[in-house]
């Protein structure tokens, strides 16, 4: 297969920064899940944890930057992080922050239903991981017995107006089963809502279909059933160049638990680090300005048919 760098060659693209409209940071690696998809390897016995200095840097470089900008706090469970609740609430009062995304997988929640209240407060959407609407699939992929305690606190949520508040957003993700592209996101939105609503009476705000990047724990699991080179073939087929111009490396930048910046999630899991190694407390914004972006054969899982970012779909 072509290199994805050949490919955008081909194609006469060059990925490099834009505007910079999210600061995605990654809060650590632990986590109550052990999901067989997870690009992070996260779990119970990942003990890597962002320190209070790190964050504190991340505030600054947000105050700094002084355009408007989204903070996107991701994981591991991001849940775990005994300085999240703090952090929230001294980005919430920077007055150039306008979203405050927190991903969840759900079921950590039950034994943590005060930073709920913390998350309702300072208005803190949360983009929370249900990779199927039936429960043998979430299973399957995340675990016995997680998609009975996904719907419970999807219940709990919307009780105390999450979906249903229209200042308290909660969107659902999907990741397919296996090694193949996700579907149609308008239809299984439309599929998600009507099944949720009639089965739990559940409501939410949007559906994000995400790619299943190769990489971490889901490539580990291609290349134990031999099924590598033809998941990587099926993503270089499907490559759509038209997504390239939408990808979220574009105007993200990633922050990892030590404070190091990478283009994206995945990079940093690869330890491919932009922006010439730096620290986020050392970042400035003359350091991103038409930066290039460091790009592997996996990226062709974000550009392949609809396109796949942290927002889902690129269409």
């Amino acid at each position: 297969m072509a290199h994805f760098s050949e490919t955008l060659k081909k194609h006469n693209i060059e990925l490099k920064k834009k505007e910079i409209e999210t600061l995605q940071i990654n809060v650590g690696y632990n986590c109550n899940l052990h999901c067989s998809h997870c690009h992070v390897d996260a779990g119970i016995n990942r003990n890597e944890s962002i320190s209070k200095e790190v964050l504190d840097d991340c505030l600054k470089f947000i105050k700094n930057y002084n355009k408007k900008i989204d903070v996107d706090i991701t994981g591991g469970a991001p849940e775990n992080c005994m300085f999240l609740s703090k952090f929230i609430e001294d980005a919430r009062k920077l007055k150039n922050v306008n979203r405050i995304i927190l991903r969840s997988n759900l079921t950590i929640l039950e034994d943590k239903k005060e930073l709920i209240e913390v998350f309702k407060n300072n208005k803190v959407e949360l983009v929370a991981s249900l990779p199927c609407y039936t429960k043998e699939n979430v299973d399957e992929q995340r675990g016995n017995g997680t998609y009975e305690k996904c719907i419970n606190m999807l219940k709990y949520l919307n009780s105390v107006g999450y979906g249903v508040d229209k200042d308290l957003i909660i969107n659902l993700v999907y990741n397919p089963l296996d090694d193949y592209l996700p579907g149609s996101q308008a239809e299984l939105e439309k599929d998600y809502k009507e099944h949720l609503k009639n089965e739990h009476k559940i409501v939410f705000n949007n559906l994000y279909t995400i790619t299943n990047i190769p990489i971490g724990r889901f490539e580990e699991k291609l290349k134990k059933n031999n099924k590598y080179d033809k998941y990587m073939q099926l993503l270089e087929d499907n490559f759509n160049a038209s997504n390239a111009y939408k990808v979220m490396c574009l105007n993200t930048i990633n922050v990892g638990y030590d404070g190091k910046v990478y283009d994206c999630d995945f990079n940093q899991m690869k330890k491919l680090a932009s922006v010439h190694n730096k620290y986020i407390g050392d970042l400035t914004i003359d350091d991103l300005e038409e930066n290039s972006i460091v790009v592997e054969d996996y990226c062709y899982g974000c550009t392949a048919g609809e396109g796949s970012s942290c927002q889902g779909n690129l269409q």
